[in-house]
């Protein structure tokens, strides 16, 4: 699948079912065709029915209000789905080998234009959107991020592809100068015309996969890998004292080693910190997970995580797992056998 310029690296899959899947083509034209049909018609206003792009099971998340004395939902945004199944797709970018173009890891390749490519730095509380006049030709883009769409399940496997061009275009920089933005309206849709005042928007949203948990996250992410890169990783395994190596689909655990509660040179909240529940004084668990990828094993360490609760910006609140910074393992894990006691000791 090569995208262009202006596509997003995230509606991949979506843009090659619409490609090679007649079903998802259909859909897509038919929202198109009632567009032409309101305006064909005159009307203001284009009521759409837009139904599944794929055909088979899905899970949607959405947001919105309980009716009827909550026997009913009715939902007003969609804020996650599945993916569609089906064979690998391979992700590829048109590219000029223009070094102020952005590469092919970056979200978004901006359209080439013949003037300076001006970005709004700082986006203001509204940002005040029109559907009554085109944005101009060489104006100002505006680009906004709307709320993460949340990937729920198994996402599907995309591989990028990147040529020697593309790494070159990386290193030169991005997509050239960038300015302030004077123009305070900005419309969607294909630039047409000048000197309307009217700057172009780009809406778009982040697509984040659905977390069952830090330790959980590591694992499928593992496991993701080793299905999507077979050629190229032999193995994915988690390890304990007692099991050894072991690809069971179920990881289990090291448990953490507390500290003696007498030992009057460690301090109070590093003994804490070994417990995974402290009233209960249930240890900390350990996922210890090996790829062997390219005939060299790669070890990943991560560390059981509490559940907090944040306050958020809106003044909600959340259930979170605390945040931690990495650590660098050595290069075998005999390491960790030999020294029983680090997993206690690497709280201080």
């Amino acid at each position: 699948m090569k995208l262009s310029r202006k596509m997003y690296n995230n509606d991949v899959v979506f843009l090659a079912h619409v490609l090679y899947d007649p079903y998802a083509t259909r859909a897509a034209k038919n929202i198109y065709a009632q567009i032409e049909t309101a305006m064909g018609a005159d009307q203001k206003y284009a009521f759409l029915k837009v139904g599944p792009w794929f055909k088979g099971s899905a899970k949607i998340l959405v947001a919105g209000l309980p009716i009827d004395n909550g026997k009913a939902f009715l939902g007003l945004r969609i804020l996650g789905g599945s993916h569609p199944h089906g064979k690998t797709i391979i992700r590829d970018r048109e590219n000029t080998n223009n070094g102020n173009e952005l590469s092919n890891n970056e979200d978004y390749i901006g359209e080439k234009r013949s003037g300076t490519l001006r970005l709004l730095q700082k986006l203001p509380d509204i940002v005040d959107l029109t559907d009554d006049d085109e944005p101009d030709h060489a104006s100002p883009t505006l680009e906004i991020e709307d709320d993460d769409f949340l990937v729920l399940g198994e996402p599907r496997r995309v591989i990028s592809r990147r040529s020697a061009s593309e790494s070159k275009s990386k290193s030169e920089g991005r997509r050239g100068p960038e300015t302030a933005v004077n123009e305070s309206t900005f419309s969607t849709g294909e630039p047409y015309g000048t000197r309307k005042g009217v700057g172009q928007a780009l809406i778009h949203a982040q697509v984040a996969l659905e977390s069952k948990g830090i330790l959980r996250d590591m694992w499928n992410a593992a496991l993701f890998l080793k299905k999507t890169y077979k050629d190229a990783i032999f193995s994915v395994d988690w390890f304990t004292f007692e099991n050894g190596f072991s690809s069971n689909p179920e990881p289990k655990l090291i448990s953490m080693k507390p500290y003696d509660r007498d030992d009057k040179e460690i301090d109070a909240a590093t003994k804490r910190w070994v417990y995974y529940d402290i009233k209960e004084r249930i240890p900390r668990g350990v996922l210890v997970i090996r790829i062997i990828a390219s005939g060299k094993s790669v070890y990943l360490l991560e560390i059981q995580r509490r559940q907090l609760t944040k306050t958020l910006d809106n003044g909600n609140r959340k259930k979170v797992e605390e945040p931690f910074k990495g650590i660098v393992a050595p290069r075998h894990i005999e390491w960790v056998r030999r020294y029983d006691c680090f997993m206690g000791r690497a709280a201080s």
